[in-house]
């Protein structure tokens, strides 16, 4: 169930960052999360382990969990903080959208 939900979370968020991230730099963005995204596990492993040599396992455990749950209580109760994540600009104009773009819906001059 676990790999199930993995697989469904990092396809999300794959589809989220195409269809959000400008067609002019999607390739470059989708280069730096896939960096990213394979990336921090691997580095968060060798973290993690060292650290469990350090102070045991299960304290490693608690202390990932509780750091964890500091930066998604801190995303609960400020949600102004991931805001940002949601002005996406070079997509105003597109159908659906409420606010609309002027520049973007007018027609160019002919001559």
């Amino acid at each position: 169930m676990t790999g199930a939900a993995f697989l469904g979370a990092v396809a999300t968020t794959n589809t989220s960052v195409q269809l959000l991230v400008s067609d002019e730099v999607r390739g470059r963005v989708l280069a730096v999360y896939m960096m990213a995204l394979t990336g921090s596990y691997p580095v968060g492993a060798l973290l993690q382990g060292w650290l469990a040599d350090r102070i045991g396992a299960p304290a490693t455990v608690v202390a990932a969990g509780s750091i964890l749950g500091v930066v998604g209580l801190v995303l609960l109760l400020r949600p102004g903080l991931t805001s940002l994540l949601d002005e996406h600009s070079h997509r105003r104009g597109f159908v659906g959208d409420p606010l609309g773009d002027p520049l973007l819906d007018a027609q160019p001059a002919a001559g």
